[in-house]
């Protein structure tokens, strides 16, 4: 989520992520998320993910109530012995709006 940022990109625990996403969206009301064209390139036990996405923010108490994100993913995914888990998550943004 750096290109959104700014940072240094960074390895991050699960809990730590979902901390910051919890903090980062409260005040958003409603979201829309949407992926497609889906390309998985799948090498043994890990497979690379390339994806579109846009993700709409909308908040009413706000002036401008609706936030658009749009932009790519990477994802390297990682096969375990209980099924397959994100490794690495990269967001590519191409524009807010």
């Amino acid at each position: 989520m750096t290109s959104l940022s700014g940072d240094d990109p960074a390895f991050l625990i699960s809990r730590q992520i979902a901390d910051d996403w919890e903090e980062g969206l409260k005040e958003v009301e409603m979201v829309h998320q949407q992926t497609g064209n889906h390309l998985v390139t799948v090498n043994g036990a890990g497979a690379e993910v390339l994806c579109y996405g846009i993700a709409t923010h909308y908040r009413s108490r706000e002036k401008k109530k609706v936030i658009t994100f749009a932009g790519s993913y990477d994802l390297h995914l990682v096969r375990e012995s209980a099924g397959w888990k994100i490794g690495a998550f990269r967001f590519n943004s191409k524009y807010v709006e």
